[in-house]
C-alpha cells in the first residue's frame, strides 16, 4: 500500500522501478525516502474506492476509466472521438471523419 514519492529529494513518481532502484543504489551511506500511504481503515467497506489500499484503488479507477474511454472510442477507426461526435438512431457514437466516409 505504500507509494514512493521521492528518493534522496528527487521526485520519482511515475518512474520505472528499475530507475528508482538505481537512484537508491547511487547513495552508499544513507537513502531518504518520501512515502505515501493511504492509511486505509481496516473496518472500511472494501467496495469503497477511497478506502482501499492504493493499488486496489488504482485498479478500480483504471477499470472505470477504461470503460469511459471505450464508450468514447469510434468503433470504425478505434480513435477517441473528438467533438463534434455523431450519434446514429441506435445510439452508437462515431467520429465525424468516419461518418463522412
Amino acid at each position: 500500500g505504500d507509494c514512493v514519492l521521492e528518493v534522496n529529494g528527487e521526485d520519482v513518481l511515475g518512474l520505472r522501478v528499475s530507475d528508482i532502484a538505481a537512484r537508491v543504489r547511487a547513495r552508499e551511506l544513507a537513502v531518504t525516502l518520501l512515502l505515501w500511504n493511504s492509511g486505509a481503515d481496516p473496518t472500511c467497506d472494501p467496495e469503497s474506492l477511497c478506502c482501499g489500499p492504493m493499488p486496489t484503488s488504482l485498479q478500480r479507477l483504471s477499470s472505470c476509466m477504461n470503460g469511459i474511454l471505450a464508450t468514447l472510442e469510434c468503433p470504425v477507426c478505434l480513435d477517441t472521438i473528438p467533438p463534434p461526435a455523431h450519434q446514429c438512431g441506435n445510439g452508437h457514437l462515431i467520429c465525424v471523419r468516419c461518418r463522412d466516409r
